[in-house]
């Protein structure tokens, strides 16, 4: 389903998803009238020339469930944004369902940069080959948790100059999740606050 913005409303399928929501000037504002309706917004950015995929998860009560197989999972990499500022590094964990899956699960940093991770034979295998070398660059292996189910990549970033915002986007063979990183912000992100509220 495709969200519009029509005279200051959210429209999908001709109904009225939200109001008020605008387009304006590269800002755009949503408001959805009730967010049980659906399970994710996509959000299409250009960025750096290519069209990056922002993704906004609802999740009542913070209630993540556990992903089947070559799903991606969102309670590994919450929270969904992160603010760095002030940091040289920062880390973001990432998983796909099905610790026994052969399912790829890809990186891409910055809609530019792909790299697709598989386990065969306890190997990091980046784009089909044994590569120590990308895995390493960011920290780890993807590694198999049979308690919690899932394949999991633990990944550390260098902090790029000249830039204000990344978006990294984990994908499973099923879905997608973006962890979008504000280089301009410090401290920790309101979903962090909100989901531990909902859990006292």
């Amino acid at each position: 389903m495709q969200l519009t913005i029509e005279n200051g409303t959210c429209i999908v399928n001709g109904t009225i998803w939200g109001t008020p929501c605008q387009d304006y000037n590269g800002t755009v504002n949503i408001t959805l009238n009730d967010v049980n309706t659906q399970k994710v917004l996509w959000t299409f950015l250009t960025f750096n020339r290519s069209i990056s995929v922002v993704t906004t998860f609802f999740v009542p009560y913070c209630n993540f469930s556990q992903p089947s197989p070559d799903e991606v999972d969102l309670r590994t990499s919450f929270p969904l944004s992160r603010f760095v500022k002030g940091h040289q590094f920062f880390s973001v964990d990432f998983a796909v369902g099905g610790a026994e899956s052969d399912g790829v699960a890809a990186l891409v940093l910055n809609a530019t940069t792909e790299m697709q991770l598989t386990i065969e034979d306890g190997q990091c295998m980046v784009n089909g080959t044994i590569w120590g070398t990308p895995c390493q660059d960011y920290n780890d292996d993807l590694v198999k948790n049979e308690t919690a189910n899932l394949r999991i990549f633990h990944a550390n970033f260098t902090l790029l100059p000249n830039v204000q915002q990344e978006v990294l986007t984990w994908k499973g063979d099923k879905t997608r999740l973006s962890v979008t990183v504000d280089y301009t912000q410090s401290g920790i992100s309101p979903e962090v606050a909100e989901c531990d509220s909902k859990l006292k």
